[in-house]
């Protein structure tokens, strides 16, 4: 019977796949309707001119504080209209003498979205004198953009259901749905056995307030917590949205702890999948980013200047990454020395800094009586990635060029024949930086060092020029990655970082 219950469990589909299937082409109309596919923003606070495809009806924005975030939610909120109003660009960027520019004169959203006929329709709203243009020509769709101070906590909020909670006259006591309660019960991981939204007034004041119960214990929103209070709320008016709107929310997963973070967006995919929302929301959630298809991750990070990069579909653990400033790593990759760790640095540096940021990269050698780095070879690689994985570590190796991969368990190996130091001193531009920096005789040192070891010609260099071996090591291997194509092994590590 147990036999039988497990092999039932593995057959059982993954609502991010089922979300992902229903979004295809072909029936994505029918299933969500006339969703956005595609958002230029140019020109918009530090948005200067960044493009988003959205393959998932769920996406989320996440990245550190001050990158823009929130300003695609609201750009995305003035991407449709509903009937003959909707919300406008005026209605989030506010121009006054504190905020004299938060748009450029030539500031233009471009909104692409995807029709009966499986084609995209695309729309432009431009600033034109001082006003914007076309807003009419919008697609009409429902839309709900849900703040972070959307539900604060009556007893923060101290209005009169507070104050006055002695005097409150409850009238009329309505049942939240079932799937309300049910929600909300298996986010914060607790039972109820009612959820109610009850009328209450004061003389010429009224309103509703929610109350709950278990067992013998009622209360109301006057004595729930924050993440309490506000899962509720925000639950409750999720579920009363008409099918296939556009759901906006800003940090959805405020005040709830982590394995609530996760079910929450457990409940967001399930929530598009049974109404056909599309969801946009911006979190710093590792845990939330969990729990939704790879393809619903943006990344937004700063671009070094005074704008910002969008990186779609990393991992989880990448996020995690960048918001930690790189001290938790999403990816370990082993290298046989410190040559090969300087090659692979400097090919990520060029290719994907934010990937570099996201990754240890871990000599698997050992070092010799001069404290330098010796490669361990195959052998020592292996070991050390069992010993990682065991301890729950997402782990890669890449080999020297030489060497056999197996990239069906995350071995790769650097572009190539040869071991490293061999591939960098063959190099033109590496010799040329030596011939035109130090007036070096290239060819003359190289033929001095036929025949010897490979590991020791750093050495041999260093000593030559009075530099220091470290230095000569990074300055090769800089400009021998400038000179190398490696995508592939870039899209290969990529890869494991988003797997386990």
């Amino acid at each position: 019977m147990c036999r039988q219950r497990r092999s039932w469990r593995l057959h059982v589909a993954d609502p991010r796949n089922t979300l992902q299937k229903k979004f295809e082409s072909n029936h994505r109309h029918a299933n969500f309707g006339n969703v956005i596919t595609r958002l230029e923003v140019r020109g918009f606070r530090l948005h200067a001119n960044s493009i988003l495809e959205f393959r998932s009806p769920v996406t989320a924005f996440c990245g550190p504080n001050g990158t823009g975030k929130t300003t695609l939610l609201q750009l995305a909120a003035c991407s449709y209209r509903q009937g003959k109003g909707g919300y406008q660009l005026r209605d989030f960027f506010a121009v006054g003498q504190l905020d004299p520019s938060p748009f450029a004169t030539t500031a233009r959203l471009n909104v692409s979205t995807w029709q009966s006929d499986a084609k995209e329709r695309a729309l432009s709203l431009s600033r034109r004198t001082n006003r914007w243009s076309d807003y009419r020509k919008r697609d009409e769709r429902e839309v709900l953009f849900l703040g972070a101070a959307e539900f604060p906590p009556r007893a923060e909020e101290q209005g009169f259901y507070f104050r006055q909670a002695g005097r409150l006259v409850v009238g009329t006591r309505t049942p939240c749905a079932v799937d309300v309660s049910k929600a909300v019960g298996k986010v914060l991981g607790t039972h109820y056995d009612r959820v109610e939204r009850a009328d209450v007034s004061l003389k010429t004041r009224s309103g509703s307030i929610l109350a709950a119960g278990r067992g013998h214990v009622v209360y109301s929103e006057n004595h729930m917590g924050f993440g309490e209070c506000r899962v509720h709320n925000l639950i409750d008016r999720l579920e009363a949205q008409s099918p296939k709107s556009l759901i906006l929310l800003e940090e959805p997963e405020i005040s709830l702890h982590q394995s609530a973070q996760f079910r929450f967006g457990e409940y967001l995919v399930d929530l598009a999948i049974r109404k056909g929302h599309q969801i946009l929301l911006s979190t710093h959630s590792e845990h939330l980013l969990r729990a939704l298809p790879q393809v619903s991750r943006m990344l937004i990070v700063r671009d070094g200047g005074t704008g910002v990069r969008v990186l779609p579909g990393l991992a989880s653990a990448q996020v995690a990454s960048v918001l930690t400033d790189g001290h938790d790593k999403a990816l370990r990759v082993l290298v046989e020395d410190d040559v090969a760790a300087a090659i692979l640095s400097e090919m990520l540096a060029k290719a994907e800094p934010e990937l570099l940021k996201t990754t240890a990269i871990v000599i698997g050698g050992y070092r010799d009586d001069k404290d330098q780095s010796v490669g361990g070879g195959k052998d020592a690689i292996a070991a050390a990635m069992r010993t990682l994985r065991e301890a729950g570590l997402r782990i890669a190796a890449v080999l020297d060029a030489d060497a056999k991969e197996e990239p069906t368990n995350f071995v790769f190996k650097l572009p190539g024949t040869m071991p490293p130091e061999k591939e960098v001193f063959g190099n033109a531009a590496v010799k040329q930086l030596w011939s035109t920096t130090y007036g070096l005789d290239v060819d003359s040192f190289l033929a001095e060092l036929a025949g010897g070891d490979h590991h020791g010609w750093f050495e041999r260099l260093a000593e030559r020029l009075g530099r220091d071996r470290a230095f000569l090591v990074g300055e090769a291997c800089r400009a021998y990655a400038a000179s190398v194509s490696f995508g592939p092994l870039v899209e290969l590590l990529r890869e494991a970082a988003s797997k386990k």
